[in-house]
């Protein structure tokens, strides 16, 4: 995604008004000067990361069954082995690596530090991703694929949100619920 455009949807969303804020999944705004634009982070305005993806077009999948009695603590977003993989907002890459299940994964870390958005069965990593990355909400990280344990499935992303507080992983958030109520609601395209 070209930085402008970029940099353009950032400033719009630090000019709008401030969303009300009704769970405690949802912290306040935060900006920090970084460069041409400020970095900023809400659980309120969640770009879905998949290009062309609305919150209209996604499965609830967090509660479904999995092999080995495991429970899908994310969602699946379904899409065409290729298609962009967006940053659901701005961050920080913490980790990119392959793993058994996930294949070709990573971390986004929100601004803040708050959350981890776990990407899973990437296709590819855009060209030039590293760890230590600092990204802006909508800005290319991958492509959709069906790498690791999915390989027999149709591409897909698997996408985890992990609400972070102490030492560990974090706790599951539901990805569907917080689309749902995202004020970027139908806006899950870029321009």
């Amino acid at each position: 995604m070209p930085r402008l455009f970029a940099a353009a949807l950032v400033a719009a969303f630090l000019a709008a008004p401030a969303f009300a804020q009704s769970t405690p999944e949802a912290p306040p705004v935060e900006t920090v000067s970084d460069g041409p634009a400020a970095l900023s982070f809400s659980a309120d305005r969640l770009l879905v990361p998949v290009e062309g993806i609305t919150p209209g077009d996604l499965d609830d999948t967090f509660t479904a069954r999995r092999s080995g009695g495991r429970t899908h603590r994310a969602i699946d977003i379904m899409a065409d082995r290729g298609t962009p993989v967006l940053a659901i907002s701005d961050g920080e890459i913490v980790r990119i690596h392959t793993n058994r299940l996930g294949g070709k994964v990573l971390y986004l870390r929100s601004h803040g530090g708050d959350y981890d958005f776990y990407y899973a069965h990437l296709d590819t990593y855009a060209p030039g991703l590293e760890v230590g990355q600092t990204v802006r909400q909508g800005d290319v990280l991958g492509t959709v694929g069906n790498t690791g344990n999915a390989r027999t499935t149709p591409p897909h992303l698997h996408f985890q949100v992990l609400r972070r507080s102490g030492r560990g992983r974090g706790t599951p958030v539901n990805p569907f619920r917080l689309f749902q109520r995202s004020d970027l609601y139908g806006r899950g395209t870029r321009g």
